[in-house]
C-alpha cells in the first residue's frame, strides 16, 4: 500500500507531464487506478547501506533497482523499503533509467534529513529524506552496475561544513563542491595530489572527520596497483598525502569510529586500522587468503575499539563475519553459526521478522556492506547479492551455541530483472521469468508466492527465464525458455506445465513428477497423452531417469512381478508392457537385469547410475485422448526424487540383451533427452536454450522455440509437436537473432519479442527485425514450414533489438483470430517507430496515427468480457506514458507511471478489466489496478455491540494512515460497516487488517441495505504472536441489485494463544472481475 500512495504522489505532483497531458486531452483520459509492486522477497545485489547520524533514516543502494529508505512499522520491528528514485525525474525524461544504478549514497550530519545521491551521471540532493530532488551535480561517468559497485561511499558532507560535499569518481579523481547561495562549484583534485586510479574503481571511498572542532580531516580510497591506498588531508582538502605504514593498495571501504580510528577493508590485501593522524597498520589477527569488504564501527563506542568485517566473496553464500570488541586483537567469527543453529548447519530459513518466507538467494553471499545503527548499538545490518539482513543482538555474533538472530528485510525492495510476465484467462493470477532467480507462479500478486520454494520456475534449472506462453484453448498448459545464467555459451532449455505453472517437466521429458520419500508399495503414474498422440501405429520406447542426484533408488516392479508396468490408453484400454529391464554403469555396464523383478532409476556418481528402459506396442492404436503411464513402486529412499519419462525413437532392443552400453540414447551435454535433439539444448559454440517459446493456441503439445544463437551462426526456429519431448528444425523462417540474455548490441533485447502464437488460429508468427522494413512471417502448419507474408515500414528505424510482435486475443469482430499487434520504439537510431495492427493473420498492416514511438504492447480482459483491452508503454499525443484503449487503439486513457525504470515487459490482465503487469530491468513486476477501496474510517459504521468500544486508531502503516478498531467482550460481538453505491457485479473483495497477539475470529458477512445477511470467505482468525499488517483475499461477490451494501464482521471466537477478541479492520476493497 505504501508504494501503490507513492505512486499516486508522484503521478500528482508531476506537473510537466500533467500540462503536457492536458494538451492532449482529446487523445486520451485519466485513469484513477494505480501501481504497486508485486512482492517477491529481493533478489538483487545491495551494494550498499548508509544511515543517518542518529539512526532515524537508513538508506540502502543497489546496483539496478535504485535507491531505498527503510519505513520501520510501529512495532519498530518490521517495516518496508520505500523507493526513492521511481520518480526522481519525469516519466521518459533523456537517461532517467541510469538514476536505477546508484553507485553512491551520503548523508548530512548537520541534518539528519538531508541525503545525498550518485546516480547515472549526476549527484543528487533531497532535503526531505528522498521525497523530492534538486541536481547539484551534472556531467559525470558513473556505474553503479560496474565490477567495483560493492565499494564504499564516494560521497561524503563535510560534518563542520555542511555546504561542502566531496565526491570521489571511479574514473575521474575526488571532487570537491561548495554551495553559495542556491550555486554549486566543483573543484577538481589534482591527480598529483590524489591518483585518479584503475579506472572503473578509482576512488573508492571518500570519509570526513569532524575532528573534535579542528580541521576537517579528509580520507580517500584509491584503488591502483602502483598508486593505490589511502590518501589524508589534515586541513579540510586544502593539501593531501598518502598515508604512510602498511600497503593496501586497493582499499574497498572504511568506516570512522567515534574518536577518529578509521577501520579499512581491502580485499585480498587485509584489513588495516589508522587512528587519527597516525599510521596505517595490518590487522594481522585476521586470517589472510579472505577477500575483505564490508567494515562497521560502533558509532557509540568512546574507545574507538568495536568492529565488525566481513568477507564478500562472489559466488558463495555464508561469507564469514568477524566481530572484535578490543581494536582488532582477538576475534570472534560468525559462518554458520546464526539462528540458534550450530556450526556446520547451512539450512538456515530466510525469513523476515514477521516469520514471511525470503524465496530467493541465500545467507550473505559476496557481502557489499555492514552498518551498525547509531541509535542502537547491537542493531547490525548487512547487505549482500540478495539484499539486506538485520541482527539485534551483535554482541552475540560468532558465539555458540546461538549467535545472531538474524532476518531479512526486503518488503518493498524487490530488484529483478523481468523479462516475461503473462498470465492466462484462468489458473495463477501472474506468472513472472526472472533473470538469475528463475520466474515465479503467483496465486495472489498480492503476497508473496506460496507453495514449494514459493512455485519457483526451477525445473529443470532456475537460471533465467527470458520467454513464457499458454495456450488459448487449454490455459494451464504452460512453455518456458530458460538459460542457466547470462554468460556466453550457457547451457539452457526449455520447460512445460500442465497444471498453470505449479509444476513443470524439462524439455525432452514426457513428464517429470516428484516421487515422496519412503513410498512403498504404492503406483505412480506419468501423464503421456501429449507424447503419444503423435506416436502412433507401432511400438514406443520410454525411459526412466532421475533428476535428483545422490537420491534413492527408484524401485519399481517389473513386468516378472504380479504389478507390471501398464499404459492406461483413453481411461479404459490397459496396454501391458512388452519388454522392461533397467541398465547401469560402472563395473555393471556390461550387465543384462532382463529378469529381474525390479526396475531401478537413480542419478549418481559413475557407476551408480540406473535407467529403466519400457517398450509398449501400440500397433493399432488409432487415436489417444488421455494416456497413463503407470508404476508400481516397491521401495525408496527417504529423500523426494524428481522422475522423468523420456522418449527414444529406437525400438529394436530386448530386455533380454540390453545393457548399458548397448543402451539407445540422445543426450544433450544439458542432460535433455529427445529423439532428435536440438542444437538449442546443447550448450556449446552455437545455441544454448533462453531464447523466445510459442504455444499453439489449439494444439496445447505444439511448441515452437528460438533459441539462443550466441554466434549467430545458423541456428533456427525449432518446432515440437508432442509437448516438447521431440524436436525438429524449422524451414522458411529467420534464423534466431537472439544472442544472448541481456543483448544490447546487433540483435534482439531481452524485451525484444520476434516470435508469437496466434490466440484463435493455431498459426505461429515470426518478425525479422531491423533496416527500413520488418518483415513478417508465418506458420500454418505448427512451425513447420514459414512464409513471409507481410512488411511493416517503420519509418528507417533500423530497429532489431526492441520490437514486438504480439498476438491479440479473439474479439467479436475476428472470433478466429488472426488479430496481431507490432510496435516499435526507434531506439536503434531514434528514427521511425509507432504501433501497427493486423487483422489477417499478419499480411496487411495499418499503424495507429495517434501513437508514436511505443516500447510494449499487450491485452488483457475487456470492461465487458468480450474482446480485449489494449496496453502500450509508448507515446500518445507526443507524451511518454503506459496507455490503456477500450476501443482497439481508437481512443486512450493514460495510467500512471510506476518508475523512471525501463520497462522490459507488459501484459493486460486476462482474468480482471483494468489490471495490467509490468517487468522492468531491475525493479522486480509491478501490478495496475483500478480498485474501490473503501477506508474503514471513512465509512458509515450503521451498528455495533452494545458495549463494545469502536475508536479510530492512527498509525502511519495502515493505508491512509488509520483504520477502525473494535474491542469485543464476547462471542457475537459484530461491528457493521455500510458500504455505499455498489454497482451488481463480481468483486473480489480483500479486507485489510492489523494483526496482533489480542486478536479474535471473525466471520464477514454480508448484505444489500436491510436485506438477509450471507457469509463471504471462512472465518478469520486475526490472531499474531506479533504485529503484523496484512490482508485477506474472500474470494468473489457478486451482488444482485445496485446500491448501498452492509458489511458486518461478527466474532466467532479467538485463538487459544489469543488474549482477546479485538479486531481491526484498515480497509474494504473491492475489485472488480
Amino acid at each position: 500500500m505504501k508504494q501503490m500512495f507513492q505512486s499516486l504522489l508522484a503521478f500528482a505532483r508531476n506537473a510537466a507531464l500533467a500540462s503536457l497531458l492536458a494538451a492532449a486531452a482529446t487523445t486520451h483520459t485519466f485513469a484513477a487506478g494505480a501501481w504497486d509492486t508485486v512482492p517477491l522477497g529481493g533478489g538483487g545485489f545491495v551494494t550498499g547501506l548508509v544511515s543517518n547520524v542518529t539512526g532515524s533514516a537508513i538508506y540502502c543502494r543497489t546496483d539496478v533497482g535504485g535507491a531505498f529508505r527503510w519505513v520501520p512499522d510501529v512495532d519498530g520491528v518490521n517495516g518496508t523499503w520505500i523507493s526513492l528514485t521511481d520518480d526522481m525525474v519525469a516519466y521518459g525524461t533523456s537517461g532517467a533509467s541510469s538514476l536505477m544504478n546508484v553507485e553512491s549514497i551520503g548523508t548530512d550530519p548537520s541534518n539528519v534529513n538531508r541525503v545525498y545521491v550518485g546516480a547515472g551521471n549526476g549527484i543528487w540532493g533531497s532535503d526531505d529524506e528522498g521525497v523530492t530532488w534538486y541536481q547539484i551535480r551534472s556531467s559525470l561517468t558513473e556505474n553503479g552496475n560496474g565490477s567495483y559497485r560493492s565499494n564504499g561511499e564516494r560521497l561524503a558532507v563535510d560534518p563542520n561544513d555542511p555546504n561542502t560535499v566531496w565526491y570521489g569518481s571511479s574514473t575521474t579523481g575526488l571532487q570537491k563542491g561548495v554551495k553559495s547561495g542556491t550555486t554549486w562549484t566543483w573543484v577538481q583534485i589534482a591527480s598529483t595530489s590524489v591518483p585518479f586510479g584503475l579506472s572503473g574503481a578509482g576512488v573508492t571511498f571518500v570519509i570526513c572527520d569532524k575532528n573534535n572542532g579542528g580541521p576537517t580531516i579528509v580520507y580517500a580510497g584509491v584503488h591502483d596497483a602502483t598508486a593505490g591506498g589511502i590518501y589524508r588531508s589534515m586541513d579540510a582538502g586544502a593539501t593531501w598525502s598518502l598515508v604512510t605504514g602498511a600497503s593496501l593498495p586497493s582499499p574497498r571501504r572504511a568506516q570512522l569510529a567515534k574518536n577518529g580510528t578509521l577501520y579499512v577493508t581491502g580485499g585480498t590485501d587485509g584489513c588495516a586500522k589508522l587512528p587519527r593522524g597516525g599510521t596505517l597498520t595490518l590487522l594481522s589477527s585476521l586470517p589472510t587468503g579472505v577477500s575483505y569488504n564490508g567494515v562497521a564501527t560502533d558509532p557509540n563506542d568512546v574507545t574507538d575499539s568495536k568492529v565488525i568485517v566481513a568477507e564478500g566473496n562472489s559466488g558463495s553464500q555464508f561469507n564469514r563475519i568477524w566481530r572484535s570488541a578490543d581494536g582488532g586483537a582477538t576475534w570472534a567469527m560468525q559462518q554458520y553459526t546464526f539462528n540458534g543453529m550450530t556450526s556446520g548447519s547451512t539450512g538456515i530459513p530466510r525469513t523476515e521478522p514477521d516469520g514471511a518466507p525470503c524465496l530467493v538467494g541465500y545467507w550473505f553471499g559476496n557481502i557489499s556492506g555492514l552498518l551498525i545503527n547509531p541509535a542502537n548499538s547491537n542493531e547490525l545490518w548487512a547487505a549482500d547479492f540478495f539484499g539486506a539482513y538485520r541482527t539485534r543482538d551483535a554482541q552475540d555474533l560468532g558465539t555458540t551455541p546461538s549467535g545472531c538472530q538474524w532476518y531479512t528485510l526486503q518488503k518493498g525492495q524487490e530488484e529483478t530483472v523481468v523479462a516475461a510476465v503473462k498470465n492466462a484467462p484462468t489458473g495463477a493470477q501472474l506468472l513472472t521469468g526472472v533473470g538469475d532467480v528463475g520466474g515465479f507462479c503467483y496465486q495472489n500478486v498480492f503476497e508473496r508466492p506460496t507453495g514449494t520454494e514459493g512455485n519457483s520456475l526451477k525445473n529443470p534449472s532456475g537460471g533465467n527465464n527470458t520467454s513464457l506462453d499458454f495456450c488459448e484453448s487449454v490455459p494451464l498448459t504452460w512453455a518456458r525458455a530458460w538459460v542457466q545464467n547470462a554468460a556466453t555459451y550457457q547451457p539452457g532449455s526449455g520447460a512445460f506445465s500442465r497444471d498453470g505453472g505449479a509444476t513443470w517437466s524439462a524439455f525432452g521429458a514426457a513428464q517429470q513428477i516428484v516421487v515422496p520419500g519412503n513410498s512403498t508399495n504404492t503406483w505412480v503414474t506419468w501423464d503421456l497423452t501429449l507424447y503419444l498422440q503423435q506416436h502412433l501405429g507401432g511400438p514406443v520406447t520410454l525411459i526412466l531417469r532421475s533428476a535428483t542426484t545422490g537420491q534413492g533408488p527408484l524401485n519399481f516392479a517389473s513386468r516378472e512381478t504380479a504389478n507390471p508396468p501398464q499404459l492406461v490408453l483413453n481411461g479404459t484400454t490397459t496396454v501391458p508392457v512388452s519388454e522392461d529391464t533397467y541398465v547401469q554403469d560402472g563395473s555393471a555396464a556390461g550387465s543384462n537385469f532382463g529378469t529381474a523383478t525390479s526396475l531401478l532409476v537413480k542419478t549418481d556418481a559413475a557407476g551408480y547410475n540406473r535407467w529403466t528402459y519400457l517398450k509398449f506396442d501400440l500397433t493399432g492404436v488409432s487415436s489417444i485422448t488421455s494416456a497413463t503411464l503407470r508404476l508400481y513402486l516397491q521401495s525408496t529412499g527417504t529423500a523426494n526424487i524428481t522422475a522423468g519419462v523420456y522418449a527414444e525413437d529406437v525400438t529394436s532392443w530386448t530386455e533380454a540383451a540390453l545393457n548399458w552400453n548397448t543402451r539407445p540414447v540422445y543426450q544433450g551435454t544439458s542432460g535433455v533427452y529427445a529423439s532428435t535433439p536440438p542444437a538449442a539444448i546443447i550448450s556449446g559454440s552455437n545455441g544454448g536454450g533462453g531464447g523466445r517459446i510459442a504455444v499453439s493456441s489449439t494444439a496445447p503439445g505444439n511448441f515452437v522455440w528460438l533459441p539462443i544463437n550466441y554466434s549467430q551462426a545458423t541456428i533456427p526456429a525449432y518446432y515440437s509437436k508432442d509437448g516438447g519431448v521431440t524436436w525438429a528444425a524449422s524451414t522458411g523462417a529467420p534464423n534466431s537473432p537472439i544472442v544472448g540474455v541481456y543483448t544490447n548490441g546487433n540483435s534482439l533485447g531481452m524485451s525484444g519479442q520476434c516470435l508469437a502464437a496466434d490466440r484463435g488460429n493455431g498459426y505461429f508468427y515470426m518478425g525479422k527485425f531491423g533496416g527500413s522494413a520488418h518483415l513478417i512471417y508465418r506458420s500454418t502448419n505448427g512451425g513447420q514450414t514459414w512464409t513471409q507474408v507481410g512488411s511493416v515500414s517503420n519509418g528507417n528505424s533500423y530497429n532489431m533489438r526492441t520490437p514486438q510482435l504480439v498476438a491479440a486475443p479473439v474479439s467479436p469482430t475476428y472470433p478466429s483470430g488472426g488479430d496481431v499487434w507490432l510496435c516499435d520504439d526507434g531506439t536503434y537510431n531514434g528514427n521511425g517507430g509507432g504501433l501497427w495492427r493486423s487483422t489477417d493473420s499478419g499480411v496487411t498492416w495499418t499503424k495507429n496515427t495517434a501513437v508514436g514511438k511505443t516500447s510494449n504492447v499487450g491485452f488483457g480482459k475487456s470492461s465487458s468480457g468480450s474482446g480485449y483491452s489494449v496496453y502500450i508503454a509508448g507515446v500518445v499525443g507526443g507524451v511518454q506514458g503506459v496507455y490503456r484503449s477500450d476501443d482497439y487503439g481508437a481512443t486512450w486513457t493514460v495510467l500512471p507511471t510506476p518508475t523512471i525504470e525501463p520497462i522490459y515487459a507488459l501484459t493486460g490482465d486476462r482474468q480482471k478489466y483494468n489490471s495490467a503487469f509490468i517487468g522492468t530491468a531491475g525493479r522486480g513486476t509491478f501490478h495496475y489496478y483500478a480498485s474501490d477501496t473503501q477506508e474503514a474510517e471513512d465509512l458509515w459504521i450503521q451498528s455495533s455491540t452494545p458495549g463494545d468500544t469502536v475508536s479510530l486508531i492512527n498509525d502511519p502503516n495502515f493505508s491512509t494512515g488509520a483504520a477502525v478498531e473494535l474491542v469485543s467482550v464476547a462471542v457475537g460481538d459484530q461491528i457493521t460497516f455500510v458500504v455505499p453505491n455498489v454497482t451488481a457485479r463480481s468483486y473480489d473483495v480483500t479486507i485489510g487488517i492489523k494483526k496482533y497477539s489480542n486478536r479474535g475470529i471473525w466471520q464477514l458477512a454480508v448484505a444489500p441495505a436491510n436485506g438477509t445477511f450471507t457469509n463471504l470467505g471462512a472465518a478469520q482468525d486475526n490472531y499474531a504472536s506479533g504485529t503484523v499488517y496484512t490482508s485477506i483475499d474472500l474470494g468473489t461477490w457478486t451482488p444482485t441489485t445496485n446500491g448501498d451494501q452492509w458489511f458486518r464482521f461478527t466474532i466467532t471466537g479467538k485463538n487459544a494463544s489469543s488474549s482477546g477478541y479485538t479486531g481491526i479492520i484498515d480497509y474494504i476493497k473491492l475489485m472488480p472481475q
